[in-house]
């Protein structure tokens, strides 16, 4: 009987035992679990910490940024002012000139009438002018016309009576003044001197003064001579201007250009014909 009893016993301390290790297995997985849940909890606190602390620092970089700028804007309103202060005083002047003005209109107008009246007697004195100015410029331009015949008499008589012997050749012959009128290139002219012999022909243009555009019109002959005259199409032609005077730098690009220069030199005629060139 008491074997028995001593054996339930064993039995319930046992099964107490293996209760009491059963709770405490549980007790450990509990607290375990707890430890995680407080672990990952703190972590989590401190990712939030992190964060808050990034965005307090973003709020006082934010705050600092919003007190430099309510500075610039303290700057600019003060500066606005000053110039709303410096218009108001523009605008007081502008008033004073307006008015200022106004009193100038008035005796402008006053005046006008006075003006109007002098104008038309002005125009009157004008009309007057021009007509005499128009008979002025036509009796210049019989004068220049007469120079331009006087000189190339003058040019045309002196080569004429001379041996003919320019640019290193003889020449045979001297036409004067031929008028030119090509009706295919539509070209019409006129050579004031032209001297040939059987190989070379002299185009001489006759100015009584030699400007610098005469220069230009000289050389454009050189084509008009060849279409005009097809059977002195290999002859060598030479160039000259004949002028009783001569526009600042005309002689010397005449000379640098290869073209004779003939002028006036009291009684006779002098002929520049140094380095000169074939067209």
């Amino acid at each position: 009987m008491e074997n028995i009893a001593f054996s339930r016993i064993e039995d319930i301390l046992a099964k107490s035992a293996i209760e009491f290790d059963r709770k405490m297995e549980q007790s450990r997985t509990d607290f375990d679990r707890m430890i995680a849940e407080i672990a990952k909890q703190q972590a989590e606190n401190a990712v939030q910490i992190a964060a808050v602390t990034a965005s307090q620092a973003a709020t006082e970089r934010l705050i600092a940024e919003n007190a430099v700028q309510i500075a610039k804007n303290a700057l600019q309103m003060a500066e606005t002012d000053r110039k709303i202060a410096a218009v108001t005083a523009s605008q007081a002047a502008t008033d004073r000139q307006i008015a200022k003005n106004a009193l100038q209109i008035a005796a402008v107008t006053t005046s006008q009438a006075a003006t109007d009246r002098q104008i038309a007697e002005n125009a009157l004195q004008m009309a007057e002018t021009d007509r005499k100015i128009a008979a002025v410029t036509a009796q210049m331009g019989g004068w220049d016309k007469s120079h331009g015949q006087f000189a190339e008499e003058y040019f045309i008589n002196s080569l004429d009576n001379g041996d003919k012997k320019f640019f290193g050749e003889q020449f045979d012959k001297l036409f004067a003044n031929h008028k030119f009128s090509n009706r295919r290139t539509n070209k019409q002219g006129e050579f004031d001197i032209v001297l040939l012999n059987g190989t070379a022909a002299a185009i001489i243009e006759v100015k009584f003064k030699a400007r610098k555009g005469d220069f230009q019109q000289l050389l454009n002959q050189v084509s008009s001579f060849r279409e005009e005259f097809p059977q002195y199409q290999s002859h060598r032609i030479y160039l000259g201007m004949a002028a009783l005077t001569f526009e600042d730098l005309v002689e010397e690009e005449c000379k640098r250009e290869g073209i004779a220069v003939f002028k006036q030199d009291g009684d006779n005629v002098v002929i520049y014909d140094e380095n000169l060139k074939t067209f």
